[in-house]
């Protein structure tokens, strides 16, 4: 839940550094909004499998991605590599909280259970 949440962030990042690179015309608008939309829909897709393999695969590769896109706005490096931070300790801390997120919610079953006796 933790790296979908990211990666629809970023999906949303992504869009209004768009709007950053178009205002400060460093680019032409068609090609910023086909870039930014092909990102934004990577970012989605991810978010959307970010429950088996293929997620976490493409979640790597938008970080690689919005990394590298970054740099067409230095502004957005900061926060490009703020997001791949986030998605490393996602990574590291995602799993965790969900098994703990699954225990608590067993429990508090249990102790409805109890309760409804």
């Amino acid at each position: 839940m933790f790296s979908a949440t990211i990666l629809v962030s970023e999906a949303i990042v992504v869009l209004l550094a768009a709007a950053v690179a178009i205002g400060l015309e460093l680019a032409p608008s068609s090609s910023v909004w086909l870039a930014a939309g092909a990102i934004m829909a990577l970012c989605v897709v991810a978010a959307g499998l970010v429950r088996n393999r293929a997620g976490y695969a493409l979640g790597w590769a938008a970080q690689v991605v919005i990394l590298a896109a970054s740099f067409a706005v230095p502004t957005m490096v900061v926060i490009g590599v703020v997001f791949a931070a986030l998605w490393v300790v996602g990574q590291r801390l995602g799993p965790r909280i969900d098994r703990e997120r699954a225990e608590r919610y067993r429990v508090d079953l249990d102790h409805a259970a109890r309760l409804g006796e």
